[in-house]
């Protein structure tokens, strides 16, 4: 992607952008503030008596203390805590807020104790800016907005300071050199932020390549083992008794498709089936193409909540809206469906970890082909519980035989 280039318009995308840029807002702020203290400490020094003597701007100058602190203290939260500041739009305008905030207690601070100071110590206060504002490009690249908030009474302040002046020397020359500084700083800070925001989605959009199929768009195989990496962490760490459905999605005769129609008439079924999947999961389910034929739904499960109608609602979807062709013709496309539910065994939930319970529903998916396609199948723990994760495996070998000693069963519906 070329600087300069518009990016096309993708509200998943955007999103995540807007969710990075907004964790770089903070993080920059929060390393920006230690400078902004000192400079704040310096100006303290600078302006001595004038600032000390004038009771207003000594409690303006304390609020400017106090809304750093805060600052720093959202920067904490909306990195590391829970809650609404989590979201990257509250980020991105609480730090917005805080900047104006800070801007124009800087303001007022300066044009309340302007009467007192000299020559030089106009010339000091304005340098002062000029470091706050450099700090500002460190700290606000990924927010103009920000920026802006932040700019504005600084150099509201600084233009009645300087073009106002009653006596000084240089004031126009000083209002001139602020401005200048200013433009220019405005105009690296929306450079900056325009190649950060695309440098970011050629980066998200090539992460998401490589966890995305290509045909259908959904999440592949390496997207969902690395979820359900976490997500089964999360599950088993979970002292309430959470659950997920693994729903083994395969498509019927899809071959047959591909050997009649061509291979484009079956890349066109698969597009269309993982369409009308898409339509049919929840928000939160998790769909992938796990390959070929194959598709896997991973689905948080309410306390009580049973699988089979979940899985039923996919299956008669895909039965209930057939494929149109080129000529016209409709063409049917069925599935059968095998699921089971992770921890397989509630009680010992560390018995079979999440990859075997997959397997279970894939073996489940089979039995259904097996007993006619278009059915659901489902793998359920029975009355026996192993005594250690090698015992259920070596039970597992032969299956059969499992199911007749009780550990699991294999229910097919019709």
């Amino acid at each position: 992607m070329k600087p300069g280039l518009d990016l096309p318009p993708d509200p998943l995308l955007d999103e995540e952008i807007r969710s990075e840029l907004a964790r770089d807002l903070i993080e920059q702020g929060r390393v920006s503030l230690p400078i902004v203290l000192v400079l704040l400490l310096v100006m303290a020094r600078m302006l001595g008596q004038a600032l000390f003597a004038n009771r207003t701007a000594l409690i303006w100058y304390a609020s400017l203390l106090v809304v750093l602190v805060l600052r720093w203290g959202h920067a904490q939260l909306a990195l590391h805590g829970p809650g609404p500041l989590t979201s990257p739009r509250v980020r991105m305008w609480s730090f917005a807020c805080g900047a104006l905030l800070m801007g124009l207690g800087l303001a007022v601070v300066s044009v309340l104790v302007y009467p007192a100071l000299s020559p030089v110590q106009i010339v000091l206060l304005a340098l002062v800016h000029l470091a706050v504002l450099s700090v500002g490009i460190l700290a606000m690249a990924s927010s103009p907005t920000a920026f802006l908030a932040f700019m504005l009474p600084i150099l509201g302040a600084l233009t009645y300071l300087l073009a106002w002046d009653r006596g000084h020397w240089g004031a126009w020359n000083l209002l001139l050199l602020v401005a200048s500084f200013t433009s220019g700083l405005g105009f690296l800070i929306l450079r900056q932020f325009r190649l950060r925001r695309e440098a970011l989605a050629l980066s998200l959009q090539n992460s998401r390549a490589a966890l995305q199929d290509s045909l259908t768009t959904l999440r592949n195989r390496r997207f969902l083992q690395a979820f359900m990496e976490t997500e089964a962490s999360q599950i088993l760490r979970d002292t309430e008794g959470g659950a997920l459905a693994l729903l083994m999605i395969d498509l019927d005769q899809f071959k047959t498709v591909n050997d009649t129609l061509g291979h484009a008439a079956g890349d066109a079924v698969l597009s269309h089936c993982a369409a009308l999947l898409r339509d049919t999961a929840r928000k939160s389910d998790v769909l992938a193409r796990w390959g070929g034929e194959e598709f896997v739904v991973v689905a948080r499960l309410q306390e009580g909540e049973s699988i089979a109608p979940l899985a039923d609602r996919f299956l008669q979807r895909l039965r209930a809206e057939p494929m149109r062709l080129a000529d016209g013709r409709d063409l049917p496309q069925t599935c059968s469906i095998g699921y089971a539910r992770y921890p397989f065994f509630p009680e010992r939930p560390e018995l079979l970890n999440w990859e075997r319970v997959l397997a279970l529903a894939d073996t489940a998916m089979l039995r259904a082909k097996a007993a006619g396609r278009d059915r659901l199948a489902g793998a359920v723990a029975g009355d026996i519980r192993p005594a250690s994760p090698a015992h259920v495996l070596e039970r597992l070998r032969d299956l059969p035989k499992a199911e007749r000693d009780g550990l699991l069963r294999i229910t097919v519906g019709t």
